[in-house]
């Protein structure tokens, strides 16, 4: 009994490697065409040849965010609004995304974009793009996801876990957000559009899950140099995805690992339109529980699409901002990005 259970368990693994792969090799056609057609539109928005050497400086202002360094000046990014973003001009144009090459070839173009920037070569990238689309296939829900659920597998890509460098796929993102170099944003905007088909939420059918009393917790660190922005009635959008919990404990153990990287400590308390509760007419509709998570449950993440809208109601500075003492600031959501002004500054940290 023992051997022909042993086989049955064989056979129907066999089975399910030969759909992926008759579902991969379906799709590869499309995934080169697809490829073309991206790299075709990134051209007709490329600038001149010193870009290369800009989107370089970009890249280690971004990596000096991650370190708790100060980028210089001549490291600015220069994106000054939505209104203005490449981002902006590419995600109006992408469909929703239907097939899973057409994400994975996306991530693989992020995660070499950022690879060739970082100086750490293309086999790299590739190797680290290996390790993400593995944590997929060995997803329990790989085949529903690979076949049809195409955000619930860009969600969990964007919860991974593993690094390269101790980068995880989710700075890579974010850092492209912000650099907005019009050669990656194709595929960022491919990502977006797949990850948001469960953010951004309209209609009484796809209403969001709402947080108890619509408050949700962010920690993290923020160097001084940016704590002038946020400014009681300052309102402006976020040039990233905003991660955040419904559990203050996850927003403590973030802001812990800034102060071990030696930033000042801040916690955010992002507050819901509380008539959200009851009325969906009052419901954020750019932010929503993300059920497929590589962490279960255990981090609570509420995510916020990229460039949503707030408002800083209050901010009180710590004289000593540490682990147990850090800065707080309330900031409110706004309940529909659509509805709010493109040209908003952006938050030079969150």
């Amino acid at each position: 009994m023992m051997a022909q259970r042993k086989a049955y368990e064989n056979e129907q693994i066999r089975k399910r490697n030969e759909e992926l792969e008759a579902a991969l090799r379906e799709h590869q056609a499309r995934a080169e065409a697809e490829r073309q057609v991206l790299l075709k539109q990134a051209a007709e928005h490329q600038s001149a040849l010193k870009l290369e050497e800009e989107t370089r400086l970009k890249l280690e202002a971004e990596l000096a965010r991650l370190s708790g360094g100060s980028p210089s000046a001549s490291a600015n990014t220069g994106l000054t609004s939505f209104a203005a973003s490449h981002f902006k001009q590419f995600y109006e144009k992408r469909e929703p995304v239907a097939f899973f090459d057409e994400l994975m070839l996306a991530i693989r173009s992020v995660v070499g974009s950022y690879c060739e920037l970082a100086g750490l070569g293309a086999k790299v990238g590739q190797d680290f793009f290996a390790v993400l689309q593995k944590e997929v296939f060995d997803s329990p829900n790989a085949l529903s996801e690979l076949l049809g659920k195409i955000p619930f597998a860009a969600q969990r890509i964007w919860t991974s876990g593993k690094r390269l460098n101790g980068i995880e796929f989710s700075f890579m993102i974010n850092a492209a957000i912000r650099l907005d170099d019009p050669r990656t944003m194709p595929f960022v905007a491919t990502f977006a559009r797949a990850v948001n088909e469960l953010c951004v939420v309209r209609g009484a059918s796809h209403a969001s899950e709402f947080p108890p009393e619509g408050v949700l917790w962010r920690g993290g660190g923020l160097p001084d140099a940016h704590r002038d922005f946020f400014a009681p009635g300052v309102q402006y959008r976020v040039p990233g995805f905003l991660a955040s919990s419904k559990s203050r404990n996850v927003a403590y153990t973030f802001y812990c690992q800034a102060n071990k990287q030696s930033l000042p400590t801040v916690l955010w308390h992002i507050q819901l339109d509380p008539r959200g509760q009851d009325d969906l007419r009052y419901r954020c509709k750019h932010v929503n529980f993300v059920s497929c998570s590589n962490y279960g449950d255990m981090e609570a993440e509420f995510l916020f699409a990229p460039y949503s809208v707030f408002e800083v109601v209050r901010a009180h500075w710590s004289d000593k901002p540490d682990d147990d003492n850090p800065h707080q600031i309330t900031i409110r959501a706004a309940i529909d990005n659509l509805k709010e002004p493109e040209d908003l500054p952006l938050a030079p940290w969150y």
